[in-house]
C-alpha cells in the first residue's frame, strides 16, 4: 500500500514538474503563477520526502534500501532542478538609465512584499520592520559617454 502512495505522490509532482516546465519555457514567465507552482512543487516534495522515509524503514534488504535510496535521490535531483530553475525565474532587477549623473539619485521606496521575496537570502542584517525599504546601489558606470 506504501508504495501505491509513493507511485502516486510521485506522478502528482511529475505532473507539477511538467506545469513548471511549461512555465519557465513561455517567454515572460508569469510571476504570480511561477509563486504559484514554486509553492506546489515544495509541498509535493515534502510529501513524498515523508512517504520516502517511511518506505525506507519497511525495506528489510539494506542493498534494496541502498537502490532504492539512489533511484529517489535521482528523481529528487532532477525535481530540485527544476525548482530552483523556478525561483531563478522570479528574480527580477530593474533598472533606471540616466544619461547624466548630475544630482542625488531618487530612493524610492520598496514595497513590503520584496524582502518576503528576499527572505531566503543570507542578509547581514534585517531592516527594523517599523521603517521603510529604501534603494541604496547603483549597478553600472557613473560617466556618462558620447560617442
Amino acid at each position: 500500500m506504501m508504495f501505491k502512495k509513493r507511485v502516486a505522490a510521485k506522478g502528482w509532482l511529475s505532473r507539477t514538474v511538467n506545469k513548471a516546465q511549461e512555465l519557465l519555457d513561455a517567454d515572460q514567465p508569469d510571476q504570480e503563477a511561477l509563486k504559484v507552482i514554486q509553492k506546489e512543487l515544495e509541498k509535493r516534495l515534502n510529501n513524498l520526502d515523508g512517504l520516502q522515509s517511511d518506505l525506507e524503514l519497511m525495506i528489510e534488504s539494506e542493498s534494496e534500501m541502498l537502490d532504492d535510496i539512489e533511484k529517489a535521490g535521482v528523481f529528487r535531483d532532477s525535481v530540485l532542478c527544476v525548482l530552483s530553475n523556478v525561483v531563478k525565474a522570479m528574480m527580477t532587477m530593474q533598472a533606471i538609465e540616466v544619461p547624466v549623473i548630475c544630482a542625488p539619485l531618487s530612493r524610492p521606496s520598496l514595497p513590503a512584499s520584496v524582502m518576503a521575496e528576499l527572505s531566503h537570502l543570507p542578509m547581514a542584517g534585517r531592516p527594523p520592520p517599523d521603517e521603510p525599504l529604501h534603494v541604496h546601489i547603483l549597478v553600472g558606470m557613473d560617466y556618462y559617454w558620447s560617442m
